[in-house]
């Protein structure tokens, strides 16, 4: 996610990215492991 955060991507593209390689390289896990990350705020890019 920081990576994507890092490029300049908003936060919510971000975050489903991140939730997405997770599935992808631990063979989709049980979603107990992914699905408690929530965005709650602005969805804008960070600017480091």
């Amino acid at each position: 996610m920081f990576r994507q955060l890092k490029a300049g991507k908003p936060c919510d593209l971000s975050l489903q990215r991140a939730a997405l390689n997770v599935m992808r390289t631990r063979g989709k896990e049980h979603p107990y492991y992914w699905a408690g990350f929530r965005l709650i705020g602005d969805s804008q890019p960070v600017h480091f």
